[in-house]
């Protein structure tokens, strides 16, 4: 690829015939990579100016806000699916959101990651997020302060 820091792996499934591509930055952290295009999971459109860039703009990726609440709805996709196994994949979607939090109130002043800042996003997406952000808040009443403090 490149980029020592990129990493092409096998799926855990044998059955897949596909590799995930995983990232190491200088400091150990590893982050599974998801390459999606819209309409994909409902993916909200991103106006080519709001798109952050990875790598010497080698690579867009989305802003902090929208991946919040994409992973709020992956959360909430897992959590209400009827097959067990992709319902034990919402704890792990807590622990993410737990992290995404902690990103962006440490840098909410360097992005715009606050309610007000959704202004672009369709009102569809985020009246949907604020419903899930409803659910979420109820059963983890511990994360009810972060959010508060980017305005949800």
């Amino acid at each position: 690829m490149g980029d020592p820091g990129f990493e092409l792996r096998l799926s855990a499934n044998p059955s897949n015939t596909y590799r995930i591509v995983w990232y190491r930055d200088t400091t150990g952290l590893q982050v599974k990579v998801d390459v999606l295009h819209r309409p994909v999971m409902d993916i909200p459109w991103i106006p080519e100016g709001r798109f952050e860039w990875f790598k010497n703009k080698a690579l867009p990726v989305m802003p902090l806000l929208p991946l919040l609440l994409m992973r709020l709805k992956t959360w909430d996709d897992h959590r209400n699916s009827p097959y067990e196994n992709v319902q034990e994949k919402q704890h792990t979607d807590v622990k993410d959101l737990r992290q995404l939090l902690a990103i962006a109130i440490k840098e909410r002043s360097n992005y715009a990651v606050q309610r007000k800042d959704a202004h672009w996003l369709p009102n569809s997406f985020v009246t949907a997020s604020e419903g899930r952000l409803r659910n979420l808040k109820s059963l983890y009443p511990d994360m009810n302060d972060q959010w508060a403090f980017l305005g949800f």
